[in-house]
């Protein structure tokens, strides 16, 4: 599901855990269903990315769009206390959530506003 009414990228928790465990990022919090990385934020900096294929296209995003300082609107969105992240965290935008939520039907790979800002997408509706 392509979400442009959020930032982060939400995928099942196997799949964020290992991207997550390639950057070696291992700290979480957990909120609700979701599992938020936390790293460094000078993992904004690093050339890596993280590549999204589709029927042979790969779309490349940076880990500058990935790692962020949320803003307090942000946190407090998630009910976290204003300034809730160490000075120096930051959060990575590919979140887990737990298989039974796909297999209930409740939730699937979302690919929002971090995913959205490096793709260059053409929709048809009358397809």
């Amino acid at each position: 599901m392509l979400n442009t009414g959020n930032f982060d990228i939400k995928l099942p928790i196997k799949t964020a855990l290992a991207i997550q465990k390639w950057f070696s990022i291992t700290e979480q919090f957990y909120l609700s269903e979701f599992d938020f990385a936390l790293t460094a934020c000078s993992m904004a900096d690093s050339p890596a990315v993280v590549s999204f294929g589709f029927r042979g296209a790969l779309i490349n995003v940076p880990m500058s769009s990935l790692v962020v300082s949320p803003p307090d609107s942000i946190l407090a969105s998630y009910r976290l206390v204003l300034g809730a992240l160490l000075e120096g965290l930051c959060m990575l935008l590919i979140n887990g959530f737990k298989d039974e939520l796909i297999e209930l039907g409740q939730l699937v790979y979302i690919l929002s506003g971090a995913f959205l800002a490096n793709a260059y997408l053409v929709s048809d509706k009358d397809a």
